[in-house]
C-alpha cells in the first residue's frame, strides 16, 4: 500500500483537477479568497499533505496562504457542508474519515451519473466536438497503471471523467463533480483498495474510452456501468 504522500514524491506534485464549474463561479473577490483556501486543502488532499482524520488549524492556514480570517473561515464552512471536513465539539475541524459503506454509497451514485456523463460526452463527440482530451487522459490512466500506486491511478480516472464532462456539456453533471471531490473519496477508496489489479483496470476503463471516442453513447453507458459493477465487487468484504 502507498503511504500518504508516496506518489508526490515518486513524481512531484500531480497536476490538480480543474473543477468542470469553476468558470461559472461569481468573480467575487472574497469568494475567490474562500476558493484560494478550498483548492489549497483539496490539493493538499491529493498530494498526500492533508489525510483522513488530519486536524486543519485555521490559524495555520491563514499563515501559510496570507489570508485574513474571513476567507479561510467561509471556506472551512463550505468544506464542512460539502462532506470533506468536519467541525468538532471544540470548533477545531478535521478532514472526514468515510467508512465502507460511504465508499459504496458514492459508487453506486457514480455508477449511475458517471455513465450518464460519458453517454454525453460520446453523443458530443459523435456530433463533433474535438475528443482529444480523453485520449490525453487514456494514456495517464495507462501510465498510472504501470506505475501501481492506487490513488494515483484512481485520480487518473478521475481527470478523465472531469474532461469528459466538460465535453458532454451538462452543466448539472459538471456541478455535481466539483462537489463530489474526487480528491478526499478516492483516499478512501484507496485504502479499501490498495492492491488493484491495475492492468485489468485500465483495460476495462479502456474499452469504455474507445466507446465514448467512437461516438457510441449508448455502450459507453452499459460499459461504464458494467465496469463499476465490477468495481463494486472488488469493494464487496469491506
Amino acid at each position: 500500500m502507498e503511504k500518504p504522500g508516496e506518489e508526490a514524491a515518486d513524481r512531484g506534485p500531480l497536476r490538480p483537477i480543474v473543477s468542470p464549474v469553476e468558470r461559472e463561479r461569481p468573480a467575487d473577490p472574497a469568494f475567490s479568497s474562500s476558493r484560494i483556501v478550498i483548492n489549497h486543502i483539496l490539493q493538499g488532499l491529493r498530494q498526500g499533505r492533508y489525510v483522513p482524520g488530519q486536524t486543519l488549524v485555521a490559524a495555520e492556514l491563514m499563515k501559510e496562504l496570507g489570508l485574513s480570517k474571513a476567507p479561510v473561515r467561509e471556506a472551512l464552512h463550505l468544506l464542512v457542508g460539502e462532506g470533506v471536513i468536519e467541525l468538532l465539539q471544540n470548533r477545531s475541524v478535521r478532514i472526514t474519515r468515510l467508512d465502507a459503506d460511504d465508499v459504496r454509497g458514492f459508487v453506486a451514485v457514480w455508477s449511475t451519473l458517471g455513465a450518464t456523463s460519458l453517454r454525453l460526452a460520446a453523443e458530443a463527440i459523435a456530433a463533433g466536438a474535438d475528443g482529444r482530451a480523453l485520449d490525453e487522459r487514456i494514456a495517464e490512466v495507462e501510465r498510472a497503471a504501470g506505475r501501481g500506486i492506487t490513488y494515483e491511478f484512481l485520480m487518473s480516472i478521475a481527470d478523465y471523467h472531469c474532461a469528459a464532462a466538460v465535453i458532454g456539456g451538462n452543466l448539472f453533471i459538471r456541478r455535481f463533480i466539483g462537489l463530489a471531490h474526487f480528491e478526499h473519496t478516492h483516499r478512501h477508496m484507496a485504502s479499501l483498495m490498495p492492491a488493484l489489479p491495475f492492468r485489468e483496470y485500465a483495460q476495462r476503463f479502456g474499452g469504455v474510452h474507445d466507446a465514448v471516442i467512437a461516438g457510441a453513447g449508448g455502450q459507453a453507458e452499459r460499459l461504464f456501468q458494467e465496469h463499476m459493477a465490477w468495481v463494486t465487487r472488488l469493494l464487496q468484504g469491506h
